[in-house]
């Protein structure tokens, strides 16, 4: 059944990105272009996600136990490191100069586009690479 769940959620989260138009670069860049015609999408789109996840948080935290796992599985990490800054600002600046992130870009690689399968095996290199220097925790 986690599976299931998992494959629904999944689903409806990139349901969601094509939806609002999140797979787009552009609209990325239209949120991120403060000096010319700022776009208030994404915005509006991570308001939106912060409250329902806000809301899902705060209603699941007062069960005894989730309902298809045994034991919930929160984070424990509250420290801010420096791989923690250094990953901030190196997702951030992949993110301003493309315009995706890797969620988007899992659900944008369905239009065989070049760009995204190329932005695709760009971030899965980039994982590989750093589990080999062992920088990740």
């Amino acid at each position: 059944m986690l599976l299931v769940t998992a494959f629904i959620s999944g689903l409806v989260f990139s349901l969601g990105l094509v939806i609002s138009g999140m797979v787009d670069p552009m609209v990325v860049k239209g949120f991120l272009n403060l000096a010319g015609e700022w776009q208030i999408d994404l915005l509006l789109v991570l308001i939106a996600a912060v409250g329902v996840y806000g809301i899902g948080y705060q209603l699941a935290i007062r069960r005894t136990k989730p309902v298809f796992d045994d034991s919930f599985r929160l984070p424990e990490k509250q420290n801010i490191d420096r791989s923690l800054i250094i990953g901030s600002i190196l997702f951030g600046l992949g993110w301003g100069l493309v315009g995706i992130c890797p969620g988007p870009a899992i659900v944008a690689v369905t239009t065989m586009q070049p760009e995204f399968l190329v932005f695709l095996a760009s971030v899965i290199g980039g994982m590989y690479g750093m589990s080999l220097l062992k920088f990740s925790r």
